[in-house]
């Protein structure tokens, strides 16, 4: 008799009887069959393919402090690579020692995303960002590696950040924007262009302010 259960249905009543080897083949032969099928899907001329839409991670967000400390030193290579290696002074070890600084309930505070005890991705809240404005305090160091991207991981950061600065008793708060897809990124979030400003070689730096 036709099983006119769905698929998933089906696949899941199948892989209940299956041992952990069984079931990682079957995973696998699944993804190989999923890859093809979009190779292979057909494209319909004058339309505009979407790009395939990940689903948005089940990550948690916590502090760094506490429970996640022993994940500084990726935290570290992160931020290091990303925006300090071969643009700034700072060493490696600064960098570190700089993560390593953090609280719970004062600045720097910094946030980590996790999903299966592995770190995803990290943002911080800093006292200042911009050695000449005294104004702040400021979301920096945002970073999440390249799986998670576009899956809704930067936006449950910024949300948590959102929830701790309000608790602290701030309004506001403030991000530094010198890429243009960081410009972009600060804009699609619908945040306030609070002020522009270059530097001494006339790069422009865009600093947004974010009501929280």
């Amino acid at each position: 008799m036709e099983d006119t259960r769905p698929l998933r249905t089906q696949i899941s009543a199948i892989l209940n009887d299956c041992d952990y080897e069984q079931t990682r083949q079957v995973y696998e032969f699944c993804k190989q069959i999923s890859g093809r099928a979009r190779a292979g899907a057909p494209t319909v001329q004058g339309a505009v393919a979407e790009k395939p839409v990940q689903q948005d991670a089940n990550v948690e967000i916590d502090y760094l402090c506490g429970r996640w400390m022993h994940k500084a030193g990726v935290v570290s290579q992160w931020l290091y690579d990303a925006f300090f290696a071969g643009k700034r002074s700072e060493t490696y070890d600064e960098v570190s020692n700089m993560v390593k600084i953090c609280y719970a309930a004062s600045c720097p505070i910094r946030l980590v995303a996790a999903e299966d005890k592995e770190v995803v991705g990290t943002i911080s809240i800093v006292k200042r960002d911009c050695d000449d404005k005294d104004y702040g305090p400021w979301l920096a160091y945002l970073y999440v590696i390249e799986n998670y991207r576009s899956r809704g991981v930067a936006a449950k950061l910024i949300t948590k950040c959102s929830q701790i600065l309000k608790g602290l008793g701030y309004k506001e708060a403030y991000v530094k924007a010198d890429k243009q897809a960081a410009m972009d990124f600060c804009k699609s979030m619908g945040w306030e262009l609070f002020e522009t400003i270059k530097d001494t070689k006339g790069n422009k730096t865009e600093i947004y302010k974010l009501l929280v």
